[in-house]
C-alpha cells in the first residue's frame, strides 16, 4: 500500500497522507462505473439535478472551511480560493440544474426544400464514462465543473486529479457524497502519473484532460490505443494587446490582475503584453508602481494578494527560464532576476521581451510577465500570432471597432476586449484553445453536447413509402436526377422553372421502384 504526502506549499509541511491507487484495479473501476451508468442515465434530468443540489448545499454549509483547505494546500489567497474556485464551484450546479435539460433537448436539422417529407433532429444520450485528469491550479473549479456536468449528462465520472492537492481532492469526495449517487457513479482515483496513464489508456467513453501541452500529448497518444475521443485544455502563452488610446491606470490593472492572480499559475495568465510605442514607457512605470503593492505571502488570512509557488516543478522551469533571459541583455522592468531555485515564493518579475527568448516564447505558469513595444496594428497581430499557443487574449483600445478587428485576426479561443481573462469561471462560456493549447470545449452547449452521444435520426413524414432513388436505375431515372440537379442548384428562374417540369415528367414515367 502506498501513500501520497500532501505539502503546505508556503512552509512545506505535510498536511496530509492519502492512500494511492492500484492502476491494476482499473478494470474494477470500470465494471462498476458501467453498472452505476445504466441505472444512473434512466433518471429524469430533474432527478438528476436534485441530487446535484444536494451537493451545492453541502458546498454552502461548509465553504468557509473549504476556503481554508484550498488556501492551505494550493497556496492561493482566501478571496481567490473563494471566487475562483468555490464559486465557479457553485455556479456549475446551478447552470447544470437550469441550462443542460434545454441544451441537450432535441434539435430539429434542415435537410433543404428538397427533402421536406422529412423529419430531422439530433438526439442526445449519455456516453457513458467520462474520464476526468485535472490540475492542481484550480483544484475544486476544474475538475468540479467538468463532473458535474458529466453527470447531469447521465454519465459516470472517473477523476484522477492532482496529487499536489490532494487534501482538496477529500473535500471533493465528501461534497460528490452528499449528492447520495449510485454506488460507482463517481469513482476518484488518488495518485501520481501512473494512475493517470492507466485512466488514459483505459476504455473510458471520453476523456478530458487540463494540464501542460508536454503531458497532453502523452494523454493523446494512450487515449488513442483505444480511438477514446478527448478534450484537451493545455497551456498557453496569453497575451494583452494594448493600443495608445487605452485608459492606462485601467488597463495596467487588468494586466496586473490577468498576470498575477493565483501567482500567474494559470493556463490562461497574461504572461505577453505588446504595448503601443507612444505609451511604452508610462505603461511600464505604471505597471511597476503597481507590482510593487502586492503583498505575497503565506494564504491564511486577508493579508496577501500572491501566494506561493503550488508546484516544486514550476521552480526548475523559473530557474532555467531567468537564466536563459540574462544572455539576452534585457531590460527588468520589475523585480528581481536572481532565483536560486528554492524558495517557496516567486516574487512578481516583468521584464522586456521579445521572440527567440523562453520568457516570451515559452509557457511560464507563474508571476512573470515579459512586455514588447509595437508600432502598427498589423505588426501587433502578427507578432501575437507567432506564438504556437492559442489559448485567450485580450485587447485593449477605446476604439471598439478596431478592438473587434483584432479580436477577428487573433489564433486563440477566447478573446476578451478592456477586460482580464475570466472566462474559465463561468459555465456557460465554452472554454478552449487551438495549437499547443489544445482542442475541443469544455462548459457552454458545445462542452455540454461533447459529454453525450449526438445521433441524427431521420424519420419520413409520409409513411413507409418506395424511394425514387432505389432500384431499378433506368434511364428515366437518370434523366429526372440530371434535371432535378438543375432545379437545386441552376442558375436562373428560367432554368429551374424548365428543370422542374422535366423533373416531375420522369419522375411520374420512370417506372416502379422494386
Amino acid at each position: 500500500m502506498e501513500f501520497i504526502e500532501v505539502h503546505n506549499p508556503a512552509t512545506g509541511e505535510v498536511i496530509d497522507r492519502i492512500e494511492s491507487f492500484d492502476p491494476r484495479q482499473m478494470s474494477d473501476v470500470l465494471e462498476k462505473a458501467r453498472s452505476a451508468q445504466k441505472k444512473w442515465a434512466k433518471l429524469s434530468f430533474k432527478l438528476r439535478g436534485q441530487h446535484l443540489n444536494k451537493g451545492k448545499q453541502y458546498i454552502l454549509e461548509n465553504q468557509e472551511r473549504i476556503v481554508k483547505v484550498i488556501s492551505k494546500n494550493n497556496g492561493k489567497p482566501n478571496y481567490e480560493a473563494l471566487a475562483h474556485d468555490v464559486l465557479p464551484a457553485l455556479s456549475a450546479i446551478h447552470f447544470a440544474q437550469n441550462k443542460i435539460p434545454g441544451i441537450l433537448r432535441d434539435r430539429r436539422v434542415g435537410l433543404g426544400w428538397y427533402l421536406a417529407n422529412k423529419s430531422n433532429y439530433y438526439a442526445y444520450e449519455p456516453l457513458g464514462i467520462i474520464g476526468i485528469i485535472s490540475p492542481w491550479n484550480y483544484p475544486l473549479n476544474t475538475p468540479f465543473t467538468e463532473l458535474v456536468f458529466a453527470l447531469m449528462c447521465g454519465n459516470a465520472v472517473i477523476l484522477k486529479p492532482s496529487e499536489v492537492t490532494g487534501s482538496i481532492n477529500l473535500v471533493i469526495s465528501e461534497i460528490v457524497h452528499a449528492m447520495q449517487l449510485p454506488e460507482g457513479l463517481f469513482q476518484i482515483l488518488h495518485g501520481k502519473a501512473d494512475v493517470g496513464a492507466a485512466l488514459a489508456s483505459s476504455k473510458v467513453d471520453r476523456l478530458i484532460f487540463t494540464g501542460s501541452t508536454s503531458t497532453g500529448k502523452k494523454v493523446m497518444a494512450a487515449a488513442a490505443q483505444n480511438l477514446t475521443p478527448l478534450t484537451l485544455e493545455l497551456g498557453g502563452k496569453d497575451c494583452m494587446i494594448v493600443f495608445e488610446d487605452s485608459d492606462l491606470d485601467v488597463a495596467s490593472s487588468a494586466a496586473l490582475a490577468g498576470g498575477f492572480y493565483n501567482a500567474g499559475q494559470a493556463c490562461c495568465s497574461v504572461e505577453r503584453i505588446l504595448v503601443q510605442n507612444s505609451i511604452y514607457q508610462p505603461f511600464c512605470e505604471l505597471l511597476s508602481q503597481k507590482a510593487a503593492k502586492l503583498r505575497q505571502g503565506p494564504s491564511i488570512g486577508f493579508e496577501n494578494d500572491l501566494g506561493p509557488v503550488t508546484f516544486e516543478g514550476q521552480k526548475r522551469i523559473y530557474q532555467e527560464q531567468r537564466s536563459e533571459f540574462k544572455k539576452h541583455n534585457l531590460k527588468i522592468i520589475h523585480g528581481n532576476i536572481e532565483y536560486d531555485g528554492k524558495a517557496n515564493f516567486h516574487p512578481p518579475l516583468i521584464v522586456e521581451g521579445r521572440p527567440g527568448v523562453s520568457l516570451w516564447d515559452d509557457e511560464t505558469f507563474g508571476a512573470v510577465m515579459a512586455i514588447k513595444s509595437f508600432q502598427t496594428e498589423q505588426e501587433a497581430i502578427e507578432t501575437h500570432n507567432l506564438s504556437p499557443y492559442g489559448l485567450t487574449a485580450v485587447v485593449y483600445s477605446r476604439d471598439q471597432k478596431r478592438a473587434l478587428r483584432v479580436a477577428r485576426q487573433l489564433r486563440v479561443g477566447i478573446v476578451t476586449i478592456n477586460d482580464g481573462p475570466y472566462m474559465n469561471a463561468v459555465s456557460a462560456a465554452p472554454w478552449g484553445g487551438f495549437r499547443d493549447s489544445g482542442f475541443g470545449k469544455v462548459h457552454g452547449p458545445q462542452g455540454i453536447r461533447d459529454l453525450c452521444r449526438e445521433t441524427l435520426i431521420s424519420r419520413d413524414l409520409l409513411g413507409q413509402l418506395k424511394q425514387y432513388w432505389w432500384f431499378p436505375y433506368t434511364q428515366r431515372q437518370y434523366l429526372m436526377m440530371k434535371n432535378f440537379i438543375l432545379v437545386i442548384v441552376g442558375d436562373g428562374i428560367f432554368l429551374k422553372l424548365k428543370s422542374l417540369i422535366k423533373t416531375v415528367y420522369y419522375f411520374f414515367t420512370m417506372g416502379r421502384r422494386i
